[in-house]
């Protein structure tokens, strides 16, 4: 992205990781990391990523093709040793995971 900005850590639960960035024209960059050997569900919270916590979110799954809407937090279910990228576009989110 052309801002430049590297992203950091705003979330840890043992070996689950939340890591977020900002994006040129206010966007957001997520990314959810399962560092485990198991399954796991992985909470990104708007309020950690900076996000207003009554946000409500339309997640955009590109190598799904599939479409979430999100209030205050999204969820997600990973595979063990799995990244999911995510991406907020302004108003009107859309995320790849």
């Amino acid at each position: 992205d052309k801002l430049g900005v590297q992203g950091r850590k705003v979330q840890q639960d043992g070996e689950l990781e939340v890591w977020a960035g900002r994006l040129s024209r206010g966007r957001v960059a997520l990314v959810l990391w399962n560092r485990g050997p198991d399954e796991a569900s992985i909470t990104a919270s708007w309020s950690n990523i900076g996000l207003n916590q009554s946000a409500v979110v339309d997640a955009h799954d590109l190598w799904t093709v599939s479409t979430l809407s999100n209030h205050t937090s999204l969820l997600v279910k990973t595979t063990k040793h799995s990244l999911i990228c995510i991406q907020n576009c302004s108003s009107s989110p859309f995320f790849c995971v």
